[in-house]
Parts: C-alpha cells; sequence; structure tokens
C-alpha cells in the first residue's frame, strides 16, 4: 500500500516521486554502499510509481576531507549506477536519476524549455558550498540552461527548530543572515529549505515555481530521520528515503 506520497501536480513533461518509511530504506546512508535489501526496495517503488527506464543512474553522497559538495555530473546513455557525487542531471528523455535523503534535502530541478532535469543533494555543506550556483553555471554553459524557466521541487527534510549546527563557518556569512538564529543555550539554528528557496529566487526563478515541503523529517513519521534517530534513541527511524525523477 502506497498510502500518501508528498509528489502531487510538478509539471508537464517530468515525473518525480519520493519516497518513505511504508516503502522501506533506499540506502545504507553515511557514505556506506547499498545493500541488497536497499536496492530491491528501490527497484519495486520506481515500479510502482510508474518508471519504465531500462537504466538508472544515483547520487552516491560521501563524505570525504577531499568531497567539496559542488561535484556535478551528466548523465548520458553510457551513465548507470552509483555515481559519487552531488547532484545529476540529464538531457535524456526517460533516463531516471535518483538520490537518497535523510534529513537533507533532495531537490529537483527541471528546465522545460532545453527540456533538461537535475538533482541535487542540498544537504548542510552543500548548502553552504554553494553547489545551486555551480549547478547553474554548468547547466548554462552546457545545455543553455536559464533558471527564469526552472521549476523546482524540495523534498520533505530537517526544519530549522531541528537543525542545530554545530559549526557554521560558510564564505559569505551575509547570506545567511535571515536564516539562522543563536538560541539561550548557544546552539546555531538553520533554515536550509528558507536559504536555499531564496538563492534559486536570486538566480532568477520565478516564485510560482518553487516548492517546498513543509514537512519536517524529525517529527513526521512517515519519513525516516537520520537526526531523530541518533537523538531520540528511535532505532527504527534509521534509513533513506529516495527521490527518483525522469524526463517523459
Amino acid at each position: 500500500m502506497h498510502t500518501y506520497k508528498p509528489v502531487r501536480d510538478f509539471a508537464d513533461g517530468v515525473r518525480i516521486a519520493f519516497s518513505g518509511v511504508e516503502d522501506g530504506s533506499m540506502a545504507a546512508g553515511g557514505g556506506k554502499p547499498s545493500l541488497p535489501g536497499h536496492e530491491k526496495n528501490a527497484e519495486l517503488f520506481l515500479k510502482t510509481c510508474g518508471f519504465e527506464a531500462k537504466s538508472r543512474a544515483k547520487v552516491f553522497v560521501t563524505y570525504l576531507p577531499e568531497n567539496t559538495y559542488t561535484h556535478i555530473d551528466r548523465v548520458d546513455e553510457s551513465t548507470t549506477g552509483a555515481i559519487k557525487s552531488d547532484a545529476l542531471f540529464t538531457t535524456m528523455k526517460n533516463q531516471v536519476i535518483t538520490l537518497p535523503v535523510a534529513d537533507c534535502i533532495a531537490t529537483v530541478v527541471y528546465d522545460p524549455v532545453v527540456p533538461l532535469l537535475g538533482v541535487l543533494h542540498l544537504g548542510r555543506h552543500a548548502s553552504v558550498a554553494g553547489l545551486i550556483e555551480e549547478f547553474a553555471i554548468r547547466v548554462a554553459d552546457e545545455c543553455g540552461s536559464d533558471p527564469c524557466d526552472w521549476h523546482i521541487w524540495m523534498s520533505p527534510s530537517l526544519k530549522s527548530d531541528h537543525d542545530v549546527m554545530d559549526y557554521f563557518d560558510p564564505p559569505y556569512i551575509e547570506q545567511w543572515q535571515g536564516f539562522m538564529r543563536v538560541r539561550d543555550d548557544g546552539k546555531i539554528h538553520i533554515d536550509i529549505p528558507g536559504h536555499n528557496r531564496e538563492r534559486f529566487e536570486r538566480l532568477g526563478v520565478p516564485q510560482a515555481n518553487i516548492y517546498v515541503s513543509p514537512h519536517n523529517t524529525y517529527t513526521d513519521e512517515r519519513y525516516f530521520s537520520h537526526r531523530a534517530a541518533t537523538e531520540l534513541g528511535h532505532a527504527e527511524r534509521q534509513g533513506r528515503m529516495m527521490v527518483a525523477a525522469a524526463l517523459e
């Protein structure tokens, strides 16, 4: 039974879906390779949601010291499997690109004019590092994609009430002033979805074309949450959701 899905109407020409706890965990997380059970869950979810492509490329996020969190890869007919990257994009129809997440924002970028489709892993590292801007530069250079034509979908994610940063050293602190606050205990809370929405708007994406899910993965038990599992000791909430997208 797939009783709830956060993706309703998005935009003509693209299919996207986002899994929940009821679909099972889609990846191991933490830079560890997926197990056979994860892959089985992913393939069943894709089939249930109507993805019929023969090949799938997925973002495989690592947290290695040398990672810049702005790595972007283009997917073509020769690309398949797990790719160590922070974002994938394609101009190929029926090529499925996927991204597993826990509390981070799985973001879909769709340009119906090129047409072009991308998935971005917008966690704290990539958001601070400027993945959105790097993505815009890359697809403009290679495909002529203009943010004014984009449609954006951002997944359920960790919200600012529960997003505590033990470190915060972005290169342009002024860009975060409206999206961070220091509480009485000295902890810094940040609003990553709000910040990233503004970054897209600054690039020229129309406000009406940006959807940010209001659902908080920390409190909404329909989703896995690494932070909730760790802080609350709820082991059953340890897992990964997955966004899947394809040009139709």
